[in-house]
């Protein structure tokens, strides 16, 4: 037995041995050609087979950066499956006046604990740069900002001590009435109110109601069309009791349906052009072009447990790629429900269905394609629009 034993563990560190070798070849040849997709995407498979996710995640994206093939790029989206990645930071600019920078921070479940922004105004006289910051810590107004579990702003706390509060009112995860206060020594006011409806997964109509002591109630509507992707094709405002001013958009897609161009074709503003590019292998956002505007680049980062910050060992963890207890539970309302393998109506990736009654474990939450997505598994994903499920209490 303890022969067996030791030829067990032997054989243990030799293919670890034979892995590690494996990979310095790899990186060795990669050094010689870096053009050689097919060695990266080698190497990529053996550092993930060592649980080294970091610098496979790192050598992910240089390889998308490159031209590769179909066959090659449905490889590197394969691996991004177990690559998970999340939005960390947006840095903005207009025309070398305006510089803008916003920070996301996650606990360990990945829901939004801290928002910081940072607006830098430079003036046309070249005098002093002025600064608007406001996060979790800052020393400027707005100071301090909390999010619900939908990461919705609930509080900004400013740095006179007032601060304003918000009161949120949910159907079926989704966000129905939202109700602004402002709090200064001890004294309440209310200063907005607003109520939202929806259609088939889209946000069609905000109803608001604006209050301003010593003034008249001043009443808004916004209310927005969609074309099949789910993005605005028309908007229409109405203030009070004035003619309703109507916006136009025109949006281009590519073989993806991802948007990268949408322009104002009529109404109060006309051919103002909008720009989009996206990452080719994970499909998310990188940059936003505005016309006149304010240019958004998008920059994300690998999940893992070293950037997540406090502990819910109740949520699910992507860096391990493993479920552990489920958040909640859920019963399918709807006839028939589509499960997916990633949150996204606009890929064919269907994976199974259920049908009304089943009910399922909810290990993470996520907006996307103007859907609520639930993850009921690992790389499992059913839509919601409100009513097609449940939550059981």
């Amino acid at each position: 037995m303890k022969i067996l034993k030791l030829i067990l563990v032997f054989s243990l560190l030799l293919l670890a041995g034979c892995g590690k070798n494996n990979v310095d070849t790899l990186k060795d040849k990669l050094q010689e050609n870096p053009n050689d997709i097919d060695n990266a995407i080698a190497l990529i498979d053996n550092l993930l087979l060592q649980g080294e996710k970091e610098e496979a995640y790192k050598l992910l994206v240089s390889t998308g950066e490159k031209e590769v093939s179909a066959e090659q790029l449905a490889k590197l989206q394969e691996f991004a499956k177990s690559l998970e990645i999340r939005l960390y930071e947006v840095d903005g600019y207009r025309d070398n006046l305006q510089d803008y920078i916003n920070e996301i921070r996650y606990d360990e479940s990945g829901r939004i604990i801290r928002k910081d922004e940072e607006y830098r105004y430079y003036p046309d006289d070249g005098g002093e740069v002025y600064y608007y910051t406001f996060g979790s810590d800052c020393e400027v107004s707005p100071v301090r900002r909390s999010f619900n579990k939908y990461e919705e702003l609930i509080k900004e706390e400013l740095y006179d001590n007032g601060y304003y509060r918000y009161d949120l009112e949910y159907e079926n995860d989704r966000l129905m009435k939202k109700a602004g206060y402002y709090v200064y020594n001890g004294e309440e006011r209310q200063i907005y109110i607003e109520t939202y409806t929806y259609s088939n997964g889209d946000l069609i109509k905000i109803s608001g109601s604006d209050f301003t002591p010593g003034l008249d109630i001043s009443k808004r509507v916004y209310e927005f069309e969609y074309d099949e992707h789910h993005n605005v094709v028309k908007k229409t405002i109405t203030y009070n009791d004035n003619p309703p001013m109507v916006q136009n958009y025109k949006n281009e897609y590519d073989d993806n349906f991802n948007l990268i161009k949408k322009t104002t074709i009529d109404g109060y503003t006309k051919d103002r052009v909008e720009k989009f590019s996206y990452d080719k292998i994970y499909g998310v956002l990188l940059e936003a072009i505005e016309e006149d505007g304010l240019n958004l680049v998008y920059k994300y980062e690998l999940v893992t447990s070293s950037n997540s910050i406090g502990l819910n060992k109740d949520a699910l963890s992507y860096a391990s790629g493993n479920a552990t207890k489920a958040v909640k539970q859920r019963q399918i309302t709807a006839d028939i429900l589509k499960v997916r393998s990633e949150p996204t109506v606009n890929k064919d990736n269907q994976v199974g269905k259920l049908v009304k009654g089943d009910i399922v474990d909810v290990y993470q939450t996520r907006i996307s394609d103007k859907y609520i997505w639930y993850m009921i598994d690992i790389n499992k994903w059913i839509a919601d629009d409100g009513t097609w499920s449940r939550v059981i209490d």
